[in-house]
């Protein structure tokens, strides 16, 4: 399922995506879709998150991929990898 370092990701909590990084939550951690959290700051478009995670150990290899439930607008595309 979803961590919540993703969910902090997706509604641009900064300062809880720093908090739960500090307490060992894993950037690179994927849900069930191949999603993480890098992938869901570069679909929200949370670019200081995207910095933030990738100086703390965030992969750097990306995949597109189809979530069954999409987002408005991308047709269901989001980056999904790490």
């Amino acid at each position: 399922g979803r961590s919540a370092l993703m969910l902090a990701t997706c509604s641009g909590n900064l300062e809880l995506v720093r908090w739960l990084i500090s307490r060992g939550a894993s950037p690179n951690r994927r849900d069930r879709f191949g999603g993480c959290a890098l992938g869901d700051a570069l679909a929200n478009k949370q670019t200081e998150i995207m910095s933030f995670l990738k100086k703390n150990g965030a992969g750097r290899w990306w995949v597109v991929a189809r979530r069954p439930w999409g987002r408005s607008g991308d047709g269901g595309r989001v980056c999904a990898g790490c």
